[in-house]
């Protein structure tokens, strides 16, 4: 007699797993599939048509490579067939994860995401590969609009901030003003005193170089561009926001530094000192600009590991710790709620459109950096912010070059349409040593170039230039003689950049005003390097 004994609770169990399994299967917008080891789909889920627009039978046998866009980089196959193949030499299931594109059945292009994992037998064979492809073209598209409209804020910031400084930008260059004129003038009457002459000099290049680098500010803050993040001092960064701010602030409104030396961090000086503009004026505002103290304090702080961090958003570390105190009206907890949404303000109409406060939190959250902000009514408000530290990136080469001109040797042509400008520069560069010819005509400049290709060392031009602009001339001569160096020189341009520059093998990129330790330094190395 045969007995048979059958689990009964077991194949119900296995039932159930199985009709679990295939109402995930059906009703996930996901696609959940398996494959071969060579990526030949042997089962895909219904929502493949959705997705794609081929049915389960369209798709099952084929591979998984053919459904890709027909543009998809080299590089993402072979990631994927160098994944395949360790985890063939590995043995190791894995979970990478890949963004595809894939064409539809009706040819448009979606964005995947794709979570795979290996399957293997009991023989520790290969036995295929298993995965869900999600469909994330949409939240893609998402991101980029968020990141659209976080620039569009930051723009808008700036230009916000910019009408906050016009008055502070105007004073300064008053006062610029009229140390130059005002030296200049005692230099003219004090002709007969060689001493004198030379001190009254000393101070108008001091007062060009404070408008020199008030310019360089303005160009830099207004101008819409994207984050670049190298090694800043903060502290340098601070006091210049702060000297701006000073002559647009009431005189009534007292600000009190304690900046510590060399606190360094990785950042884009432009959005950081956006940043303080945005929290001092605030600060202001908060005090109705009568009377008050905005205390700016800067310093080092760590975050021990296991500690309790002043933001759940700092990791371990070290960080430079910038905070803004006022002694204003306060905020309420309701109104603290609401301070990083873009458009909220408890301003009146008119009196700022709410996007400080949202652009500061953005910068910081860019820069890998935190804000927490303590108030209460009554009490005045303290912003502080953190910012991860890095070592010192300063580098005292330019500086000791600012020091020294060095001279040289060579036959140099040098073109700009405003004639004192050539002057100027024909005179500094004959005082180094060259041989100089100037022009103040782009086409006689290259007529000339022209007659004797040979005879020149370098050549030197002006970027904006009536017939023929520096780039065009530049390519001519170059055309006409592939090795010869090129300087161009702009006092602003915003659709001429140093990369288009050195796209075309211009060798260097100088912004004007010129100044003798640039140009001796610029044409040392050019002509060093042939």
């Amino acid at each position: 007699m045969q007995i048979i004994v059958r689990d009964t609770n077991a194949r119900e169990t296995l039932c159930q797993s199985e009709t679990t399994f295939r109402l995930l299967a059906e009703k996930m917008r996901d696609v959940i599939w398996q494959a071969t080891p060579d990526m030949v789909f042997t089962y895909v889920s219904p929502s493949c048509e959705q997705m794609s627009g081929y049915s389960q039978e369209e798709i099952t046998g084929s591979s998984m490579f053919h459904l890709l866009a027909p543009d998809t980089p080299p590089h993402v196959i072979e990631g994927i067939l160098a994944m395949m193949e360790r985890v063939r030499e590995t043995g190791t299931s894995a979970n990478p994860v890949f963004e595809l594109e894939v064409m539809r059945k009706d040819g448009t292009i979606i964005l995947t995401e794709v979570l795979t994992s290996a399957i293997f037998g009991n023989d520790g064979n290969l036995k295929g590969y298993q995965g869900v492809t999600r469909d994330i073209t949409e939240r893609r598209r998402a991101e980029e609009e968020r990141k659209k409209l976080e620039a569009q804020l930051i723009q808008s910031n700036k230009m916000e901030s910019i009408g906050t400084l016009a008055g502070g930008i105007a004073h300064d260059f008053n006062n610029i003003l009229s140390a130059i004129i005002g030296f200049a003038e005692l230099a003219r009457h004090d002709a007969g005193d060689p001493e004198r002459v030379k001190r009254d000099l000393d101070e108008v290049l001091k007062a060009s170089e404070r408008a020199k680098g008030l310019v360089s500010q303005i160009l830099a803050f207004s101008r819409k561009s994207e984050a670049r993040h190298s090694p800043v001092d903060l502290g340098v960064v601070i006091r210049e926001s702060l000297k701006m701010l000073r002559s647009i602030l009431p005189s009534s409104i007292e600000i009190r530094q304690d900046l510590s030396d060399s606190c360094m961090v990785m950042a884009d000086s432009t959005q950081i000192q956006q940043v303080i503009i945005n929290l001092c004026s605030n600060a202001a505002d908060a005090m109705e600009k009568t009377h008050g103290t905005i205390e700016v304090s800067l310093g080092k702080v760590v975050v021990e590991e296991g500690a309790a961090a002043p933001d759940q958003g700092l990791s371990p570390g070290s960080y430079v710790k910038l905070s803004v105190k006022d002694t204003g009206r306060g905020m309420s907890p309701e109104v603290m709620a609401r301070i990083y949404d873009p458009y909220f303000t408890t301003k009146g109409v008119g009196c700022g459109t709410g996007l400080g406060l949202a652009v500061v939190h953005g910068v910081l959250k860019s820069h890998g950096g935190s804000i927490v902000c303590t108030s209460s009514p009554g009490k005045g408000a303290t912003f502080d912010i953190y910012l991860p530290g890095t070592a010192s990136g300063e580098n005292r080469m330019e500086q000791e070059e600012a020091i020294h001109h060095p001279a040289g040797t060579g036959r140099v042509l040098f073109v700009d349409d405003e004639s004192a400008l050539a002057s100027l520069a024909e005179n500094m560069l004959g005082m180094l040593g060259y041989e100089v010819i100037a022009k103040t005509n782009s086409m006689e400049a290259l007529a000339l170039f022209s007659e004797d290709p040979a005879g020149f060392d370098l050549v030197i031009t002006d970027l904006t230039m009536p017939r023929m602009t520096g780039d065009r001339l530049a390519a001519e001569l170059m055309r006409i003689r592939r090795d010869i160096p090129v300087i161009i020189c702009t006092g602003y341009s915003d659709h001429f950049s140093e990369n288009d520059a050195r796209g075309i093998g211009i060798r260097e990129y100088i912004q004007k005003p010129l100044d003798l330790a640039t140009l001796a330094w610029t044409v040392r190395k050019v002509l060093a390097r042939g």
